[in-house]
């Protein structure tokens, strides 16, 4: 075999040697693979255990918490087995891991096993799974099993895109959409109009925003970014992305609703929600089905993710409002008119300034008494530090510039400095929630 191997024509030599490395890249693929799957009870057991301890209350029917019990487990191995391709067809710089590794090592920190993860993600399932039971969310929407042609299609697309995120990590091509933008203003100035896919709303966009976050195809300005979002969160998460948003930010803004509404009820006024850079309006969906009874407002920079926030929302939509509009200058919300301000994984992605800025613009719009409920990643320190190596791996893997600082940021100061106090923290996973309260004046308060 290495004779004839040896003997062949230098093209032959070179397929051949692709063929081979292909062949042991996909057994080492499925080899980790193997070892992930293997510790996923460890996830299903805490579910099951959290199932057992709690009463039936009626707010999931048998079947749909038999379809929860099963699905979750299943839904993290898919997701799985999608992120162990992704690292095998767009793999973060090589040596990362270990230059990351060696680095936390000096503060007596290491990479979390899978087993220890997957105790995480159990944890987070059975606080999911509590609040279910408790009525105070509505359900997943794929409670009783995805829509398999979406999830079959979406997959599809997102595995075709990989290559192309491969190929700009590898030139460190951060920055196409940057140059797209330029290019359209300067033909939209040429014109005395806008023109192209991002034209009109371009020329008013912060250049920290027109870049290739997570190296991705369109940045945050194209259709078929905002169409694969969701599912590349998913990827990320291994799955448990949505039961992160519902545990950080659906349970505390409806802890937040429910202690809100009396006093909104003796004002004859409806409560107002506003979610803060909406994205594709899949959160805000969810809160909607949650709490039809309030009036929902979503805001986001992007105006393909604007209208792929109200296609998501669909018949929903009525009664919300989606608009454009930035979170660090929020012009269509007057001062103190929303009940409860959400927002879900944006101050990672902004520079220090225009975090401190967009910190300043919520605490503005919430009333006295009001909630902002902030849900994005853990940051160094939390869960005493056991997922260090994760935080500070993640930004220089998927490009996320101002992550590290972000991670490092004193979000209870943050916020304090614009007059909200911080009341709660729940730790869900790799997100973290924080409720910061705008407190009533004296003579505000009721005789």
């Amino acid at each position: 075999g290495r004779l004839a191997f040896a003997s062949a024509p230098p093209a032959a030599n070179m397929a051949a040697a692709g063929a081979m490395a292909h062949v042991k890249q996909g057994a080492r693929a499925l080899r980790q693979l193997g070892g992930l799957l293997a510790e996923l009870p460890r996830a299903g057991g805490a579910v099951l255990a959290e199932a057992a301890r709690s009463a039936p209350s009626g707010a999931l029917a048998p079947h749909e918490k038999a379809a929860y019990l099963a699905g979750q487990p299943a839904r993290v191995a898919f997701f799985t087995s999608l992120y162990i391709a992704s690292l095998q067809l767009a793999p973060p710089s090589p040596g990362l891991r270990t230059r990351v590794a060696e680095e936390v090592s000096r503060k007596g920190v290491r990479f979390p096993t899978s087993g220890e993860l997957y105790d995480s993600i159990g944890s987070l399932f059975a606080r999911d799974l509590r609040r279910l039971e408790r009525a105070e969310y509505a359900p997943p929407e794929d409670l009783l099993g995805p829509d398999v042609l979406r999830l079959a299609r979406l997959t599809s697309d997102y595995l075709r895109d990989l290559p192309a995120i491969q190929q700009r990590r590898e030139r460190g091509a951060w920055r196409e959409v940057e140059a797209e933008v330029e290019a359209e203003q300067q033909q939209a100035g040429s014109k005395g109009g806008a023109s192209g896919a991002v034209g009109g709303a371009a020329a008013g966009l912060p250049k920290y925003f027109t870049q290739n976050f997570h190296f991705q195809t369109g940045g945050w300005l194209s259709d078929k970014s905002a169409e694969l979002y969701d599912h590349q969160v998913e990827v990320l998460f291994t799955g448990t992305a949505d039961a992160q948003r519902r545990v950080a930010a659906a349970g505390p803004a409806g802890d937040a609703l429910r202690r809100l509404a009396p006093g909104a009820a003796a004002e004859g006024r409806s409560l107002k929600l506003l979610d803060v850079a909406c994205g594709t309006g899949r959160f805000l969906a969810h809160l909607r089905a949650s709490f039809p009874e309030v009036e929902m407002h979503g805001l986001d920079m992007s105006p393909n993710y604007v209208r792929k926030a109200r296609r998501t929302l669909g018949d929903a939509s009525r009664g919300v409002r989606v608009d454009e509009g930035d979170a660090a200058a929020m012009t269509s919300h007057a001062d103190e008119s929303v009940d409860v301000a959400t927002c879900v994984y944006l101050f990672h992605e902004l520079p220090a300034d225009v975090r401190a800025a967009t910190a300043g613009e919520l605490a503005r719009v919430v009333r006295p008494g009001g909630a902002v409920v902030l849900a994005d990643s853990i940051q160094f320190g939390d869960n005493d530090g056991a997922l260090d190596a994760l935080v500070r791996f993640f930004p220089e893997a998927y490009h996320e510039p101002y992550y590290l600082q972000y991670a490092k940021t004193d979000l209870v100061e943050l916020f304090a400095r614009h007059g909200l106090q911080h009341v709660d923290t729940t730790h869900a996973f790799l997100t973290k929630g924080m409720v910061f309260v705008k407190p009533v004046q004296a003579e505000e308060r009721p005789i």
